[in-house]
């Protein structure tokens, strides 16, 4: 009966041994989950919020005396303490002050061998300042949008952007878009502006509450819209020779300022030095004009863009260079007569052009006779072209006899029947109608006419 007794004892003892064993030798179960215990952690910029966490087994249940490691990452701010243990309920509470920059920031939560990481969103301090963003400083053509928007952003002390935030733009200088305007999520605005008219620096201001950044912009003047002559319109000059006086043209913008920088071309009868020009910052080009060799009416032509101005000038012939006879050359008649047909001759300058008022002498060479001048000078009006076909032309038009009418310049003149005819008394000449000079006007300017024989009686002694 004792030694049963002693047995039972025995095993007993063994039984709670091993069992004190076993419980000190397993220790806190490991950690099966790091739970997070608040939804939507969200605070401003630089300040402080809690959250916490619970640790439970693979059945569920919390762990106490488990060890957390708290790791914020990059510019996400700081958690104080870095290092708890939990509780008997699992749990754990820290402070997490979040970083400077607005948006996601995050703390990593470790224990044992799990880990998990926590997140919160940083929003945006007060507003403090507003910045010119983008659309600064631009170049652009008056009365014109320029090629950029103007983007402001509404920031609060750390540079975050502030959403939500009311802008108002306003200029003395032009137009915008939109007058006002709501920051969006990144704390942003933007608006259009059309130059003013003016060139030159031009402003405006981007207005949030008290603050207000300005942006600046250069306007350049726009295409040439007008060209006005400034001086060298006019003039009288030779041909073939530079005028004395030289040609300005103002140029201008639709706005009325100078095209400074737009180029100006020239074509002109003869020749412009030099043809083409870059207006200047009063708006100006300054010309030498060499007039063409055909007198008369001359034009020089600037253009600048779709505008253009036309400037006159009269050429002038040069010095008599060439006489030429046109008609009344190869007569026959008998000693002492008087011919028939005057003596015509023609003074031209070195580039054909008829030379008027230029004096000329008839001298006999041989043969003997004598000469009586009776050319005069016909005014002091030319031919715009007068070439030496169009002279032979003048020559022969009024040749013509009876039936025949006479053309002179283009001008049809009187009939046969109106034009007088020669006579032993006084000579005249065929096809030149002395009584209707209307109907056959002069075309022989700088010619000159004279007679062999004694002088015209009862009858015009000159042709008309």
């Amino acid at each position: 009966m004792t030694r049963r007794t002693c047995r039972r004892s025995g095993a007993a003892l063994l039984l709670a041994l091993g069992l004190s064993t076993c419980g000190d030798s397993t220790g806190p179960p490991p950690v099966a989950l790091i739970q997070l215990l608040d939804a939507l952690l969200s605070a401003e910029v630089a300040t402080s919020l809690s959250f916490s966490v619970r640790i439970d087994d693979a059945m569920g249940i919390p762990i106490e005396g488990i060890p957390i490691t708290f790791s914020p990452l990059q510019a996400s701010g700081t958690v104080v303490p870095t290092t708890l243990t939990t509780a008997a309920t699992g749990q754990v509470t820290v402070t997490w002050t979040l970083g400077e920059t607005a948006g996601t920031q995050s703390v990593r939560v470790s224990a044992g061998a799990k880990s998990i990481v926590v997140e919160a969103t940083a929003t945006p301090g007060t507003p403090e300042a507003v910045l010119a963003f983008s659309g600064d400083t631009q170049t652009g053509v008056v009365g014109a949008r320029l090629p950029a928007p103007l983007v402001a952003q509404v920031q609060d002390r750390f540079g975050n952007g502030v959403p939500g935030v009311l802008v108002v733009f306003e200029t003395e200088t032009g137009s915008v878009s939109a007058s006002q305007a709501t920051t969006d999520d990144v704390g942003r605005v933007q608006t259009g502006w059309t130059l003013g008219e003016q060139v030159g620096p031009q402003s405006l201001d981007a207005i949030a509450g008290v603050d207000l950044v300005t942006f600046s912009a250069t306007a350049e003047p726009g295409p040439p819209s007008s060209l006005t002559i400034v001086s060298g319109n006019g003039q009288v000059g030779q041909v073939g020779v530079a005028l004395p006086e030289a040609t300005v043209i103002d140029v201008r913008d639709a706005f009325a300022n100078a095209a400074t920088g737009a180029s100006v071309t020239f074509s002109a009868d003869g020749s412009v030095d030099p043809a083409s020009q870059t207006v200047d910052a009063d708006g100006r080009v300054t010309v030498t004009w060499t007039l063409g060799t055909v007198s008369g009416d001359q034009v020089l032509t600037a253009t600048a863009g779709a505008a253009s101005v036309d400037v006159d000038a009269v050429a002038e012939p040069g010095p008599p260079a060439l006489v030429e006879a046109l008609s009344g050359t190869g007569q026959q008649s008998y000693a002492t007569a008087t011919l028939t047909e005057p003596l015509v001759v023609g003074v031209l300058d070195e580039f054909g052009n008829s030379v008027p008022d230029a004096e000329v002498s008839f001298v006999v060479l041989e043969g003997g006779g004598t000469v009586t001048p009776r050319g005069y000078r016909f005014g002091r009006r030319w031919p715009s072209t007068d070439d030496l076909d169009a002279r032979r032309r003048d020559r022969d038009a009024c040749s013509g006899g009876e039936g025949r009418g006479c053309r002179v310049r283009g001008v049809r003149c009187g009939r046969p029947s109106r034009v007088p005819r020669p006579s032993s008394s006084c000579p005249a000449v065929t096809g030149r109608p002395l009584s209707s000079p209307r109907r056959c006007p002069r075309a022989s300017y700088g010619r000159f006419w004279t007679w062999l024989g004694p002088p015209c009686r009862g009858r015009r002694s000159r042709p008309p």
